[in-house]
């Protein structure tokens, strides 16, 4: 099967290629469970499809208010945390990955409609779930992500199961790179002059550090400072759907090699901060990062990250940044185009279907945020 699943996927989307799928399986996680679906005809592979069977916990993957529980405030969110921990408690099946942003949940050839598409991943979804089910999964969730526009709320239904529910999610954060840019001078020199002043203050507070791009054997030996720095970011976060385990950088080296960069701060020698990339056909992902949060403050390590990003891109001729969604102001500062995205739920009860869309605006974290325009005209 895996043979026939790169044959098919070869260099369109990383993201579904057997060597980044199995470097997640292997570095599963938290509970998490996967499903590969083939979709064939007598030409051949037409298809492939990705599941991940998460076992969702709201207490565990909540986090309202962890630095300010003991104000009146943060108890009450703490106090409404416990409440939803006791009471939603469930296996969700995602089509797509629940670790990244973007549309990877599947692929399909250029001739085969979207209508059509989304019919078989309806109709597969199904089916993914009563084959966990038989393994004693009680799905009480579907998943559908990530979507650049609206696409699913019209598709057919191959099942009586209640209508999906639409969200819109955080934009993503896109970066198109122009032609004209050759170095990261030619950046600089399209950027208002205000914001020009703004790079080459933080470039001077990072003068002093080094950057290393990190091999194999260093990711393991930094690789608990790594996660470390990995889960002082992630642990703020409001929502997280899933957490990495703490040998997924050098798994994912081990899998993608070169398609895979991590970058070391060294500040006399010690680690102060890193990033990682993945390059995606044409396009660079900006991966998962960590940093004392001390030296970002002295030395704006997270902007000096975005630029680094940034002139890596120029100088090896990348179409395009993808920057997620978080941090959405600062990234738009330096270039970045907020995106619109879109994902799909569906509870497996009806009443509780209904009520989502009420859930889901109470509990969504949206982030207050100003779009910047730092290009001259």
């Amino acid at each position: 099967m895996t043979e026939r699943w790169d044959g098919f996927v070869d260099n369109k989307n990383v993201f579904l290629s057997s060597a980044y799928l199995g470097a997640l399986e292997s570095a599963t996680p938290g509970r998490m469970s996967f499903y590969y679906v083939l979709i064939e005809d007598d030409n051949g592979v037409q298809g492939v499809i990705y599941f991940q069977l998460i076992h969702f916990n709201a207490g565990v993957s909540l986090n309202y208010d962890r630095n300010g529980q003991s104000s009146s405030t943060g108890k009450l969110r703490k106090a409404v945390r416990d409440f939803l921990a006791q009471r939603i408690d469930f296996y969700a099946l995602v089509c797509g990955n629940s670790a990244v942003t973007g549309p990877h949940g599947f692929l399909f050839n250029d001739h085969i409609d979207q209508q059509t598409q989304l019919n078989i991943v309806d109709c597969c979804l199904d089916w993914i779930k009563n084959v966990a089910s038989s393994q004693g999964f009680d799905v009480q969730l579907i998943f559908i992500k990530d979507f650049y526009s609206p696409v699913f709320t019209h598709s057919d239904r191959c099942t009586t199961f209640p209508q999906y529910n639409e969200f819109q999610a955080q934009p993503g954060m896109i970066m198109p790179l122009r032609d004209t840019w050759h170095n990261f001078d030619d950046y600089m020199s399209d950027l208002q002059s205000k914001y020009r002043v703004r790079v080459r203050r933080a470039r001077k507070k990072c003068a002093h550090i080094e950057r290393r791009i990190l091999s194999k054997d260093d990711i393991l030996t930094l690789e608990s400072q790594l996660y470390r720095y990995y889960r002082a970011i992630a642990d703020k976060a409001v929502f997280n759907l899933s957490i990495l385990a703490e040998d997924y950088f050098s798994t994912l080296k081990e899998k993608l090699g070169d398609k895979f960069h991590v970058y070391g701060y060294f500040e006399d020698n010690h680690l102060i901060a890193f990033y990682s990339m993945i390059e995606n056909n044409n396009s660079l992902e900006a991966h998962f990062l960590g940093y004392e949060e001390s030296a970002n403050k002295k030395k704006q390590i997270y902007l000096n990250m975005l630029l680094d990003i940034i002139e890596f891109c120029i100088l090896n001729k990348c179409g395009k940044i993808l920057f997620a969604r978080t941090a959405l102001e600062i990234k738009s500062s330096v270039g970045a185009v907020a995106h619109n995205m879109y994902f799909y739920l569906q509870h497996s009860k009806g009443f509780h279907n209904k009520f989502l869309p009420l859930i889901f605006n109470v509990l969504d974290p949206k982030e207050e945020w100003v779009a910047r325009t730092p290009f001259r005209e």
